[in-house]
């Protein structure tokens, strides 16, 4: 624990015994536990420690699966199962930490909007809420204004007419591929989409 708690992880744990769910490997159930030994009857499930704890476990167990941000409602799903009695409260607890970081997603509007279905004075889809562990979340996000910074500054690789030579008997993915990796001089490659996994259960 000192590893990841600091030179005072002692007196840290004393204070909040769910820190423990800092450490890589520690389930829910094993904090719970330590809490007891630590304050006795004092250990509920709605103690605010407990709550605030949580969260960052949860958001930290999501973003080693590939999820850097989750939505807040998926959040306080998981913590209703894991009988915390005022989720919200345990986020808001969380967010004061400023460990956690609260994002807003809007909503995606497409260019081809059926004219006759849409309606003027219809409501606005709500911004969904999205929750992030502050770490992962402000790492993506310096890593997305150095590639867009890249993106600005970088030449192509190669004229169009040397492109079209490459590209020509390519299937037609591989000519996409290709042609944008040579004319935009940045590329990023990424693995496919994994389903998000019900938050706070194992992954098989």
């Amino acid at each position: 624990p000192a590893a990841r708690l600091g030179p005072a992880a002692a007196d840290r744990l004393r204070e909040a015994p769910w820190r423990l769910l800092r450490v890589p490997g520690v389930r829910p159930q094993q904090a719970d536990h330590f809490a007891r030994a630590v304050l006795g009857q004092d250990a509920g499930p709605g103690d605010v420690r407990r709550g605030r704890a949580l969260v960052l476990h949860l958001l930290t167990e999501a973003a080693r699966g590939g999820h850097t941000v989750t939505p807040a409602a998926e959040v306080m799903s998981a913590l209703e199962r894991a009988r915390v009695p005022d989720p919200r409260g345990a986020v808001e607890a969380a967010l004061d930490e400023a460990e956690v970081l609260s994002l807003t997603e809007e909503p995606e509007f497409g260019s081809d909007i059926d004219e006759e279905s849409f309606e003027e004075d219809a409501e606005p889809e709500e911004p969904e809420e999205m929750l992030g562990a502050a770490r992962w979340a402000l790492a993506e996000e310096a890593a997305a204004e150095a590639f867009q910074r890249l993106t600005l500054t970088a030449a192509p690789l190669l004229d169009d007419a040397a492109v079209k030579g490459l590209r020509d008997g390519l299937p037609e993915d591989r000519s996409l591929a290709l042609t944008a990796a040579l004319r935009t001089g940045v590329s990023i490659l990424r693995g496919g989409e994994r389903e998000r996994p019900v938050l706070g259960q194992p992954v098989p």
